[in-house]
Order: C-alpha cells, then sequence, then structure tokens
C-alpha cells in the first residue's frame, strides 16, 4: 500500500504537472482591459464585501497602484533635459523592472479575482467534485461503436495517470473492440475541473475499417460527466421546519406504539418531508429524520446547479449530431481540432494538435489540450466580468 502510494504520487509529479495552471498564460487583450477597469472593479465590487478574501484583493489592489504610480515617476523623469547616460541607463533598467513586476502582479490580481468570483457563486459546482463519466455512440453504426471503445481506453490510461478512482464501471462492448455504452464513476483531486470541458460531442472523420472503398466517413460519440459533490451548502432554518411527532406503528414492542418517538419533519419553502420511527427515541429519529431531509435537499440543488450550469455552457450533448462536435479526431489528415478553442482566434492557445495516434495514447498531451481549455475558460470568464462593468 505504501508503495502503490508512493508511486501514486511520482505519477502525479512526472507524467502529469498541470494540476496548477502555468504563470503568466492571460493574453494582452485581458491584461489592457484589467488595467482600465481596475478602479471600478475595486470600488464596485471589493470594497463592498469584507470577506477575507476581498480583503486580500484590496492589498493587491493597493500594491498595484503604488507600483503604477512609481512606474509613473521614473516614466517622468526619463523625460527630464539634462540627464546624465549613465543615470538614464540605470532609471531605464529599474523601469523595466518594474515593469516586469506589474505584469506578475496583474496575472497574480486576475488569479485572485476568478477565483473571489468563483467563491461567490451560488451556483458553482466545486472543481474537485467527482464525475458519473459516460460514453455513447452517436451517429456512424459500428464505426461509432469503434471510435467509444478507442476514446474510452484513452480516458482510462489518462484516468490512471492522474491517479483517480473509478468505480461502478459498466460497459458494454461486443465482438472484442465495439462499444454501446460506458459507464463509470470518478473520484480524486481536481476531477471536474478537468472532465466538464470533455462534455458533448466528439467527430470522428477516417475511413473506417468496413469501408472497401477508401471512403472518409463522419461519426459521432458523446461524452457525458455529471458532477458527483456532497459540498454544497444547504442552511436550515428552524422557522422553515415543521416539526410533527406521533406513535410508531408496527413491529417494535408495546414501547413503540405507546410513546411518540416517531418524527415528520417538512421543509415549508420547500414541501418537502421525511418520516422517521426507527428507534425508539425521539431524539434518535429526529437526528435521523434531519440528515435524511439535509440529503434529499443537498441531491435537489446539485440537480438545480447542474442544470443551471449545463444551460450557461456551450458545449452541451445535444443530439449527437455532427455539427454539435466540440472536438474533430481527423485520422486521414492526422490532426485534432478543438472547435471552442479555434472559435476563440486567439493565436497564443494552440486549438490543432498533431500526431493523432499518439495523442489518443499520451495523457500528458490530452492533458495539455483540457489546460488550454481551462485557461480559455478562465481568460473569457474574466474578459465578461470586466466589460460588463460600467
Amino acid at each position: 500500500m505504501i508503495l502503490r502510494s508512493f508511486s501514486q504520487l511520482i505519477n502525479r509529479n512526472l507524467i502529469l504537472s498541470s494540476v496548477n495552471l502555468k504563470n503568466n498564460f492571460y493574453s494582452k487583450h485581458v491584461n489592457e482591459l484589467f488595467i482600465t477597469k481596475a478602479d471600478i472593479y475595486t470600488e464596485k465590487v471589493v470594497n463592498k464585501d469584507d470577506s477575507s478574501k476581498a480583503i486580500n484583493l484590496k492589498k493587491l489592489f493597493n500594491q498595484f497602484k503604488t507600483l503604477s504610480a512609481s512606474i509613473n515617476d521614473v516614466k517622468k523623469e526619463l523625460n527630464v533635459d539634462g540627464i546624465d547616460k549613465e543615470l538614464l541607463t540605470l532609471m531605464k533598467e529599474e523601469q523595466n523592472e518594474m515593469e516586469k513586476e506589474k505584469f506578475s502582479m496583474v496575472e497574480k490580481i486576475l488569479n485572485e479575482i476568478y477565483e473571489y468570483e468563483q467563491m461567490k457563486d451560488p451556483n458553482r459546482i466545486p472543481n474537485d467534485s467527482g464525475c458519473l463519466f459516460e460514453i455513447s455512440p452517436g451517429v456512424g453504426g459500428k464505426e461509432s461503436q469503434l471510435f467509444a471503445a478507442e476514446l474510452c481506453n484513452m480516458y482510462q490510461q489518462y484516468f490512471n495517470a492522474k491517479c483517480w478512482d473509478l468505480s461502478d464501471e459498466e460497459s458494454d462492448v461486443f465482438e472484442s473492440e465495439y462499444m454501446k455504452h460506458y459507464k463509470a464513476k470518478i473520484e480524486g483531486y481536481s476531477v471536474w475541473d478537468h472532465m466538464k470541458y470533455e462534455i458533448g460531442v466528439h467527430r470522428v472523420q477516417r475511413v473506417p475499417k468496413t469501408e472497401a472503398k477508401g471512403r472518409i466517413h463522419t461519426s459521432t460519440v458523446t461524452v457525458a460527466c455529471i458532477p458527483i459533490t456532497n459540498t454544497i451548502p444547504i442552511e436550515l432554518n428552524e422557522k422553515d421546519l415543521k416539526i410533527e411527532t406521533k406513535r410508531a406503528s408496527g413491529a417494535g414492542g408495546q414501547h413503540v406504539n405507546t410513546t411518540e418517538s416517531a418524527v415528520r419533519i417538512t421543509h415549508l419553502p420547500t414541501k418537502i418531508s421525511v418520516e422517521c420511527q426507527e428507534g425508539r427515541s425521539q431524539i434518535k429519529n429526529r437526528e435521523i429524520a434531519m440528515k435524511k431531509l439535509l440529503k434529499i435537499m443537498k441531491e435537489n440543488a446539485l440537480n438545480e446547479s447542474f442544470e443551471k450550469y449545463l444551460k450557461t455552457r456551450r458545449n452541451q450533448i445535444g443530439s449527437g449530431n455532427r455539427n454539435e462536435k466540440i472536438r474533430t479526431y481527423n485520422f486521414s489528415q492526422d490532426r485534432l481540432t478543438d472547435h471552442r478553442l479555434s472559435a476563440l482566434g486567439n493565436d497564443d492557445i494552440e486549438s490543432t494538435v498533431y500526431n493523432l495516434e499518439e495523442f489518443m495514447q499520451s495523457p500528458k498531451r490530452l492533458d495539455s489540450l483540457i489546460d488550454s481549455l481551462r485557461i480559455a475558460d478562465r481568460e473569457q470568464s474574466l474578459v465578461e466580468l470586466l466589460q460588463n462593468l460600467k
């Protein structure tokens, strides 16, 4: 067991090193947008909050303002006539160092803003949530079923490299290589933060094994990930609860039927009602009933949260049609294109990868692609936030 744990740590550090996104990944556009909107964000958002996260942001904003003022002072001094050449060189070096520091500080503040905004979102699904992972063939008959099996193999290698735990696996495979369905529960560090970007239609273009004339066919496979989390906060106020007691019914002896040990709790705002008469103690039955109520409300909150999440995502699974693809695996041209990244038009983020056969066998390359999607998602969220500030 110790050896297995140690090897998992080695794998996590050596095979996949992208658990934390690389620094300095924001584009010039979002950096400039932040500089123009920093004061507005501080005034309208940060200054109205006294949470520890907001206090930390205030400190960073103050440091940013101080540094920006120092840079402006140096710029003014550089425009003064008659400065000694040696002093001028030193001042330019100082300016360059401060500009680098400013750039790094902007990156840090943007990261903090993103985390802060995520924390405030009541419908946020925690990134460390596990998920129910599912692969299903879409359009394309046997070719779709064959590619479903290949995608399943790619993801299983990825899960193993990430040291995630798989359980409750269900698969329907026939003729050893065609897959009708695959489902598994995945748990581990940062599962949802990575796998949510794989949701959608995966399109494959190639010559199928059964194609005698060498024609290229287009097929699809759908990937679904439903989050599993126990961390959605649920608050139960006493004023919202109707607690009733009654005599327990059924087997259990004379004591059960003569004392009001059974408990029914109704959550008035939602009309959810639970009962418990498992034990002789009213107190114990009340505790069990409360746990049942909390469980139901958490499940309902998770379903509601996930529904809202899906509505805001553009890459939903849809019906599995070819035009709903999030990614195309073109074996004839030996390339993979992620259409969400290509739609951004950001030259700093690669939307196409080559050597497709190697990609399908390389957890590290898949992880790199998912990291690009995580980066793009962060940037897009920040751009929308800052642009909407008035």
